[in-house]
């Protein structure tokens, strides 16, 4: 996770250290973290190669 911090702690994305990162494509080195931005972060990240945003919809249990 230190390198995942190194990589993005100029961006300002804050990271959730709880989850990962998750190899997901070990032939392709490609990993999963789970964080929160600003859209300025955002941007600034997705100025790094490699880098991709995917929305992490909030699950909540049904009501009963």
């Amino acid at each position: 996770m230190a390198a995942v911090h190194d990589l993005l702690g100029a961006t300002g994305i804050e990271l959730d250290s709880s989850y990962g990162p998750v190899l997901i494509d070990p032939k392709l080195g490609r990993y999963v973290v789970r964080g929160t931005a600003t859209p300025e972060a955002r941007s600034k990240a997705e100025q790094i190669p490699g880098i991709r945003f995917f929305a992490d919809t909030r699950q909540q249990p049904l009501s009963r």
